[in-house]
């Protein structure tokens, strides 16, 4: 005999979202009827006495064995068919249906039993469409969504409106991307007229600096208007005699003085008798010289001129005599170029030796010489002269050969050169 039980189970989804999820409740809903459909067997075998009289009195033995039997002797076999959904409607679920055969604890089959599940819980209201107050439903299928006529239309109006505004934003952004193209150009241009200013300004700026510093450095280099007169200092000390000057230019020719008076005109005298005849004359003074009269032959060629020669090799002529300059690097002569040194036997004083410096010396240097033991006049150099250069007292060494004063004070050493400055004058022999 067949039963056919109830058994809960709520597989239907109801709404939208549940549906992605049924498949794999599908699966333990399945495990949940396996273990339903047991407990609903016994509860029918137990029920069935008093629900089936029938059945138990065709199966008379099997009853009375089953009515003393435990739940534990029983067992049951069999599968379960879940379709998708019925034939041609896709869109209804269909609920889970078995086939379970049932056999006592030796082995002997029972019966089968077929399960389906129970109705599905009512469904959640169907999702409805709604144009205003009013709401459509379908009476043949609730769950189906219904098509609002107005709805659409209402909607379709809207999309149109939709899209003219589309439009207009399109054409509106089209328009806003050209400002924005003109406004870049137009920051572009400002700022290469904003780099362009302010290079020049940077220019004049430096042109401006320049000249502020150069005026600064003309200032700084100016002599101001003469102050007052401080008061008179100490008397100092008496300095050393300085060197005789050389001789001045002659001065003009003074003035006639004052004509005198004329004297007093005597008596003239008696006119005497006219003497003889006297001798002749002295000879009268020689006359001007005449013009020059046409060039002679030309004579021979003579000896070259000791100046043109002295020019030739660098050097300067002083009292008949050639003479070059050099600087000394070391308390060693230092011969200059294309010079053969000797040392004329003079007598010349300090102004001669003075005068010398003068025309050698390569840089400012006061007369005053150096009264101390450097220098000397000696004769262990080739040298004419040396001394130092500067402005407060140089140190001077000439030859005893040449020179006829002292130019140190006690005691002297010798040495042609005193510092960097040296500088020494050698007579070249032409």
């Amino acid at each position: 005999s067949t039963m056919a039980p109830s058994v809960g189970s709520a597989l239907l989804p109801h709404r939208a979202e549940e549906r992605h999820a049924a498949g794999t409740a599908r699966k333990a809903a399945v495990s949940t009827m396996v273990v339903c459909a047991v407990a609903t067997v016994l509860t029918l075998l137990v029920t069935s006495q008093t629900a089936q009289p029938s059945v138990l009195l065709a199966k008379t033995e099997r009853a009375r064995k089953a009515s003393t039997q435990k739940l534990s002797d029983f067992a049951m076999s069999g599968s379960f068919d879940i379709p998708d959904h019925p034939p041609g409607m896709p869109y209804i679920k269909a609920p889970p249906m078995g086939d379970v055969q049932l056999t006592d604890s030796d082995g002997n089959p029972i019966g089968h039993v077929t399960m389906r599940t129970a109705p599905a819980p009512p469904a959640p209201p169907p999702t409805i469409i709604k144009f205003g107050d009013v709401g459509v439903t379908n009476a043949e299928c609730p769950m189906c969504p219904v098509l609002d006529v107005d709805a659409v239309k209402e909607q379709k109006k809207q999309l149109k409106q939709n899209a003219h505004r589309i439009e207009r934003l399109k054409h509106a952004e089209e328009l806003n991307r050209g400002r924005v193209e003109k406004t870049i150009e137009m920051m572009k241009k400002l700022k290469d007229t904003m780099y362009d200013r302010v290079f020049n300004m940077k220019e004049e700026l430096k042109k401006s600096d320049a000249l502020i510093e150069m005026k600064m450095e003309e200032k700084e280099n100016s002599t101001g208007p003469v102050g007052p007169a401080g008061p008179p200092g100490f008397n100092g000390e008496n300095g050393l005699n300085g060197h005789d000057g050389e001789d001045g230019i002659q001065g003009p020719k003074g003035r006639q003085g004052p004509e005198g008076p004329i004297g007093q005109t005597g008596m003239r005298g008696i006119p005497g008798p006219s003497g003889p005849e006297g001798s002749q004359g002295p000879v009268g003074p020689e006359g001007k010289d005449g013009p020059p009269g046409p060039a002679g032959d030309a004579g021979p060629e003579g000896t070259a001129s000791v100046t043109l020669e002295c020019i030739r090799i660098g050097g300067k002529m002083f009292k008949g005599v050639c003479f070059k300059a050099s600087t000394l690097e070391a308390n060693s002569d230092a011969l200059p170029d294309d010079c053969k040194a000797y040392q004329p036997h003079e007598e010349w004083t300090e102004a001669d030796w003075w005068k010398l410096a003068q025309m050698f010396h390569s840089q400012p240097m006061t007369p005053n010489i150096d009264r101390g033991h450097h220098g000397g006049r000696c004769s262990n150099f080739e040298a004419v002269t040396s001394f130092t250069q500067n402005l407060n007292a140089v140190e001077v060494w000439v030859n005893s050969k040449s020179f006829a004063f002292t130019p140190t004070g006690t005691g002297q050493s010798c040495d042609l050169q005193g510092d960097e400055s040296s500088m020494a004058v050698y007579a070249c022999a032409l």
